[in-house]
């Protein structure tokens, strides 16, 4: 996927928004200990990789609450909020590969999913443009 704006000219139809008008929420995920083994998978931080969620290297949770509360639902865009540079602002979208569901560091972006595809907020927030304004 590329995006080109030229001239600081916006393709024809689309509108320059900021991330708060196009998103209902933003939610952190669990705080609970998460476990080498368990019922379902617990992203962290390093579970987010280009774009994408990398399932290697996971922890596990079986805290039931914990699961009705923070399940993943296909497309949420997740970003990471804290850490060092090589992770904190990173994002990857939940394409309900398996059950999961996602760790404090992480927060899940819940969009407006008639103001902006799930797929370009992931890619735009991956990209090396400006933060301040969102384009849809």
């Amino acid at each position: 996927m590329s995006l080109r704006i030229t001239n600081g000219q916006l393709p024809e139809g689309w509108v320059e928004k900021k991330l708060g008008d196009v998103c209902e929420k933003v939610e952190y995920g669990s705080s609970a200990k998460s476990q080498p083994e368990g019922k379902i998978p617990v992203l962290r931080m390093g579970n987010i990789q280009n774009g994408s969620i990398d399932w290697k290297d996971l922890a596990y949770t079986t805290n039931q609450e914990e699961i009705d509360k923070y399940l993943l639902q296909h497309n949420d865009v997740l970003f990471n909020r804290t850490n060092s540079a090589e992770h904190v602002g990173k994002t990857a979208i939940y394409k309900s590969e398996m059950p999961a569901i996602f760790a404090g560091y992480l927060i899940r972006i819940h969009r407006k999913k008639d103001l902006i595809d799930a797929d370009f907020l992931n890619y735009y927030l991956n990209s090396q443009t400006p933060p301040a304004k969102l384009v849809a």
